[in-house]
């Protein structure tokens, strides 16, 4: 597993997201997060999924925040269910967003997302029902959620499968091209 990968305990709480490293995931955020976080507890583990051109300063700000320990940037990678099964919640920062897919991946493994209250966001997810809308740049209820999340392991449970269940086939590749195939076949 992930975990065992990057030699995280079994006592460690891990935060996950995944994206590329460029300006409309706003990272630098997410490792604000790990920054004040990591202050107060050294078991949360925060792993960021991705590469781009804004590593240096990512490097930069982890290295500034002396989270180097407790914060991995793992490139890109193929098993994306193995580290959303090895995660213990999703956390997103987009400051825009289309179709998130990595969300519903997150959601598909009975995670519970916390992300910024963004287009695309608000279209799959219900406010304290299936996660949490934040609004972009707030650091503070970002990780008050997430330590919400950590100390309620019932509700971050019962949070992940009504997540898990809120995500059906209108989510697939195919159902879309069907339904553009359909939008375009009743315009002509």
């Amino acid at each position: 597993s992930l975990r065992e990968e990057l030699k995280f305990s079994g006592e460690d709480f891990v935060v996950t997201t995944i994206g590329p490293f460029k300006p409309q995931k706003n990272l630098p955020d997410f490792v604000r997060i790990a920054g004040k976080m990591v202050k107060d507890n050294k078991n949360f583990k925060f792993v960021i999924v991705g590469d781009g051109e804004g590593r240096k300063e990512l490097e930069t700000l982890i290295k500034n925040y002396g989270i180097s320990d407790s914060i991995c940037l793992i490139g890109w990678r193929k098993d994306i269910s193995n580290i959303l099964n090895s995660s213990d919640v999703f956390v997103m920062t987009s400051l825009w967003e289309g179709l998130p897919i990595s969300t519903i991946e997150a959601m598909s493994c009975g995670l519970v997302p916390v992300v910024n209250a963004v287009d695309g966001q608000i279209e799959i997810i219900k406010d304290n029902c299936t996660g949490f809308l934040i609004r972009p740049y707030d650091i503070e209820t970002s990780i008050e959620k997430i330590l919400f999340l950590a100390k309620n392991p019932d509700i971050r449970k019962q949070m992940g499968e009504t997540a898990r269940n809120s995500i059906d086939n209108s989510f697939s590749i195919e159902y879309m091209i069907k339904q553009h195939e359909k939008l375009y076949s009743d315009m002509l």
